[in-house]
């Protein structure tokens, strides 16, 4: 389980118990380590994410989109759209898995934001040309909900995959991952300008 606080529009994700189990005390003190560096990043008006990645825009133009309808998502009006993988390859990291994925998102018709995502595989997911693993079906959903009446950030993921490890070895695994605890901080960070000193005269000059 996880809590989440927001500066701006960055969220910043940390990590207080493992399958409802608080983290131990080594644990803990390193999650809180990590929050505390990604926060001073935020400070320096660096973007602090949990993991580099590519744009999402670019990650975005993989798909073509199109609306299929509109539900209700917990009591509110939602649009429904459609994705689908564009034919051809990109020049993105993990796009052999990318182009290989479609689904459906609802977004909220009065706030224009994703409230719910469902996607699922086309097709067979190596990892490491299958020598690592191969996955053969892979589910997953992400709900969103609306935090102090601001912004929307997760809720639960579940996850639900099938395949093989090491080319003999079968699994199937169902996991869900619930946030909540959000907490909202504020960074402030303060910048003092000093002259710059005066160069040093050249030898033999005269002042």
């Amino acid at each position: 389980r996880g809590a989440l606080a927001t500066r701006a529009t960055v969220p910043l994700r940390k990590l207080v118990a493992v399958e409802e189990h608080p983290l131990s005390a080594d644990a803990r003190a390193k999650e809180e380590r990590r929050v505390t560096e990604a926060t001073q990043a935020i400070a320096r008006g660096e973007v602090a994410t949990e993991q580099p990645g590519v744009r999402l825009s670019a990650i975005l133009e993989r798909y073509d989109f199109g609306t299929v309808g509109r539900e209700p998502v917990e009591g509110r009006p939602s649009f429904v759209l459609e994705f689908t993988p564009r034919p051809g390859n990109r020049d993105l990291d993990s796009d052999n898995v990318l182009r290989k994925l479609r689904g459906r998102v609802w977004v909220d018709e009065e706030e224009r934001e994703v409230v719910r995502a469902r996607v699922h595989n086309t097709g067979g997911i190596k990892i490491a040309w299958g020598l690592g693993a191969s996955v053969k079906s892979l589910d997953f959903t992400l709900d969103f909900r609306k935090v102090g009446g601001e912004v929307w950030l997760p809720l639960r993921v579940e996850t639900e995959a099938a395949g093989r490890v090491l080319l003999v070895k079968g699994f199937r695994t169902r996991s869900t991952t619930s946030y909540g605890n959000y907490q909202r901080f504020r960074v402030e960070s303060e910048e003092e300008i000093r002259p710059s000193p005066a160069p040093s005269p050249e030898p033999g000059s005269v002042r």
